[in-house]
């Protein structure tokens, strides 16, 4: 119990309200007295939190002959909560991510060379942003990664609140990939277009994947981000 109370209070509770959550969960339906006595927090502490839970809507409150209940909510409904909070905080986040690179006089740089810290960067990458800007060579990428994890991206795509736009490289195998990537926005370039890198533009960065040999550059810089949206964006609204 104390450490599902830690995750609690990790995630948006406090202590207090945490360890009041669990009790009442446990208790299933019960009013002050005993979510005091079980909890060993005195009564006049207890009402000010009871009243944030319910306003977190993480209890309710019922009465019955004329008494006060309190009922622990599902939990499954945190994930809902939590879901509606990160949306909320990805809405605000270009805001949050222009103030920081207008503070931020020089680039940063970051080196990946493993295929298992490149991995790790992809599912940053798709979980991370509101909108994902790529150029993709996918008969390179399968060359390192599977199509099951290449599967595994676009369920993380699913389960957001973006979109990606793709660019990919026009070649036999490009129907396949397309049909294989339902959740993602493609469009094919020019079959004279040669691409044998993935390029990924995200709010404020840009991701340079190369597959021979196998290393990532991450620019973390506002202004190159802006270009290489750019030049996204025109091939973007050239191409059918």
């Amino acid at each position: 119990m104390e450490n599902i109370g830690k995750i609690l209070n990790l995630i948006w509770l406090s202590e207090i309200e945490a360890k009041l959550y669990l009790t009442i969960l446990e208790l299933w339906k019960s009013w002050i007295s005993s979510i005091s006595k079980k909890s060993e927090i005195k009564r006049t502490t207890i009402y000010p939190h009871i009243l944030s839970l319910l306003k977190k809507d993480v209890i309710k409150r019922t009465i019955k002959w004329k008494r006060t209940f309190y009922i622990a909510q599902d939990p499954k409904s945190f994930v809902n909560i939590l879901d509606e909070k990160k949306k909320n905080f990805l809405e605000k986040l270009p805001i949050l991510e222009s103030l920081y690179s207008k503070n931020s006089p020089n680039p940063s740089l970051e080196f990946y060379e493993d295929k298992e810290d490149l991995r790790n960067l992809y599912k940053k990458i798709w979980w991370s942003w509101m909108t994902i800007y790529t150029f993709i060579s996918p008969l390179e990428f399968y060359k390192h990664f599977s199509e099951e994890f290449d599967r595994s991206l676009w369920f993380l795509e699913k389960k957001a609140w973006w979109k990606t736009k793709t660019l990919t490289k026009n070649y036999s195998f490009s129907k396949e990939y397309i049909k294989n990537n339902p959740f993602s926005q493609i469009k094919l370039l020019p079959k004279d277009f040669e691409l044998d890198v993935d390029i990924i533009v995200l709010w404020n960065s840009i991701i340079m994947i190369s597959f021979s040999p196998i290393y990532a550059i991450v620019i973390k810089n506002k202004t190159l981000a802006d270009f290489h949206r750019n030049l996204h964006n025109y091939f973007w609204n050239i191409l059918k």
